[in-house]
């Protein structure tokens, strides 16, 4: 069973909910247990289905991303193994 932790930062701030998109201003810190992948990509895709950002991330280790370069807009933070199989995705909100 994978399992993930994306804690949004806003200000001190922890926000996280389930029914709802995260909140964020800046900052984004995730951490994902991958269980057997050792590596997986990280996509921040727009809300044109774009992707603005991708990052790799390892099993276990926490990856901090600055989305201050983003405009305020609703984003999908996707998670991808090496084989293409999508094993997360959050809606994330970025405010200002």
């Amino acid at each position: 069973m994978l399992n993930f932790f994306i804690a949004v930062l806003l200000n001190l701030n922890v926000i996280t909910s389930s029914e709802a998109p995260n909140l964020t201003k800046d900052i984004l810190n995730i951490k994902a247990d991958l269980g057997e992948i050792e590596s997986a990509v990280l996509n921040i895709i727009d809300n044109k289905g774009d992707v603005t950002n991708s990052y790799t991330m390892y099993n276990n280790t926490a990856l901090t991303i600055s989305l201050r370069h983003l405009p305020n807009v609703l984003y999908l933070c996707q998670i991808v193994s090496s084989n293409g199989e999508n094993l997360y995705t959050e809606k994330i909100t970025l405010f200002r």
